[in-house]
């Protein structure tokens, strides 16, 4: 079909003038392979259009369109190729609207949905939260087997310690009271006899001298007076005694022997190491002799004794 180029009139077949208008119109009928043939191309919707790649370096191919160019050239509608040209419908049809920007449907998907579709649907409940009961049920009833059984293991290896915990002792019967006093009383003679022997004469002169020079180093002078035999403390009263040690500081005694006597005294052979204080500052001075030990009164005393200084 041809249309005027002025008033858009379609033209008759091989017209040169516009019946409408008078104009002069050449016509170049500028057809183009239609693509009847080709594959149909489903358009993306409008809304999506904005989220389609460009492609650069691609030509459109412009659909088959009539360009009509008037021969006139002072006439002001003169079609520049080059610039956008709207068609328009034959004169007294209606015109045709755009496509509509309705939802288009794609192959092998199921058509759009209509209103109201969802208004049935129904948010799944959320998932109840486990419960923990069981579990602290079955922690209670292991613990409290394992209390039984450690009960028994108690009651059967110990039950002594049962009885003790309930508050029951056990009652010695009358028979077994009868029948062992005798055992009774001789058996703590015989475990002390036993585990305590009766120290030797030697072991108990070794005794006293270790606590007679403790007392010393002590400064516990009373003490150390009175292992002294009545004898001894005659001869030299308590004060002259607390003067002989009044410049020592610490006494170290070794007793290099034991020996006793007929008599049941002993003979001890012992030297002393006196750390003391003189005017020239602190000296040891060694002294070497024996003390004569034996019994007074029931207890060991010294009896007798001799010291003298060896350097």
């Amino acid at each position: 079909m041809v249309f005027c180029g002025r008033c858009g009139l379609q033209l008759a077949p091989g017209s040169s003038r516009c019946p409408r208008c008078g104009a002069l119109s050449e016509v170049n009928v500028v057809s183009e392979d239609p693509h009847m043939n080709d594959a149909t191309v489903i358009s993306p919707r409008r809304d999506d259009m904005d989220t389609l790649p460009i492609q650069t370096g691609v030509t459109p191919v412009p659909p088959a369109q009539y360009i009509v160019r008037s021969a006139d050239p002072t006439s002001l509608n003169i079609i520049d190729p080059n610039t956008p040209t709207s068609i328009s419908s034959r004169p007294g049809s209606a015109s045709t609207p755009f496509p509509s920007s309705d939802p288009i449907s794609y192959p092998g998907y199921p058509p759009p949905s209509t209103p109201g579709q969802y208004q049935n649907w129904q948010t799944p409940p959320p998932p109840e939260p486990k419960r923990r009961g069981g579990f602290i049920a079955l922690v209670i009833v292991v613990l409290l087997v394992l209390l039984a059984l450690g009960g028994t293991a108690v009651a059967v290896l110990n039950p002594t310690l049962v009885q003790g915990l309930l508050g029951s002792h056990p009652t010695p019967t009358p028979a077994a009271t009868a029948t062992t006093p005798a055992v009774t009383a001789t058996a703590p003679a015989t475990a002390t006899t036993a585990s305590t022997p009766t120290p030797t004469a030697a072991q108990q002169a070794r005794a006293t001298i270790e606590q007679y020079y403790t007392y010393v180093n002590a400064q516990d002078y009373q003490d150390a007076y009175n292992i002294w035999g009545s004898a001894e403390q005659t001869a030299q009263p308590y004060n002259s005694f607390v003067t002989g040690y009044a410049n020592t500081i610490h006494d170290n005694a070794t007793i290099t022997s034991l020996t006793e006597q007929p008599d049941g005294t002993v003979m001890a052979d012992v030297t002393v190491q006196a750390t003391e204080q003189s005017s020239s500052g602190q000296v040891t001075n060694t002294y070497q002799g024996w003390y004569d030990i034996g019994i007074e009164n029931g207890s060991w005393k010294f009896l007798n004794a001799h010291f003298s200084k060896i350097n």
